[in-house]
């Protein structure tokens, strides 16, 4: 009985040890683990962004497909001559998206501009028909007169184009 109680005891050291161990290979490959998740978490967040994006394209495409012939305004119409914006002050690029769409952006500085007079000119360029949309606005105020400050404006506008216009 005395060897059937040391074989026992030996039994149980060995699993206590073996547990031991393997408990700290788990704490090793936790770090691991972690990075992977968090990899993939980023990864699900970019593609729920990019869905977003999509959605809001395909959206926007649907609805100007019922436009014959959507193209939006001349950007430089929507400015009035005394607003002080200078086609030096606007920015023009273009994504080419799929089958003859292309998203017009026109990034819109002004560097001393009266700040009320901001959403005239916002409300005016949504207000076209297909609209010039604002994507992004930046506004740093100014130090030395109230109410004004540097503004960029980025507005968006979707056009469609057929293959005699590229």
């Amino acid at each position: 009985m005395n060897n059937k109680l040391r074989l026992v005891w030996i039994v149980a050291l060995l699993l206590l040890v073996a547990g031991v161990v393997l408990t700290f290979m788990t704490f090793g490959q936790l770090d691991n683990v972690n990075k992977k998740l968090k990899d993939n978490l980023t990864d699900i967040g970019m593609m729920l962004q990019s869905k977003s994006d999509l959605s809001v394209y395909i959206a926007a495409k649907e609805a100007y497909s019922i436009i014959p012939g959507a193209h939006p305004v001349r950007f430089e119409s929507v400015f009035d001559p005394s607003n002080a914006v200078a086609a030096e002050n606007i920015r023009a690029s273009e994504i080419e998206l799929s089958d003859g769409w292309f998203l017009l952006r026109r990034e819109v500085v002004i560097a001393d501009g009266a700040l009320d007079n901001m959403m005239t000119i916002i409300r005016k360029a949504e207000a076209q028909r297909p609209p010039w949309r604002l994507s992004s606005c930046t506004v740093k105020s100014s130090a030395i007169a109230a109410g004004h400050g540097r503004v960029v404006l980025l507005f968006e506008a979707m056009e469609q184009r057929n293959n005699a216009e590229r």
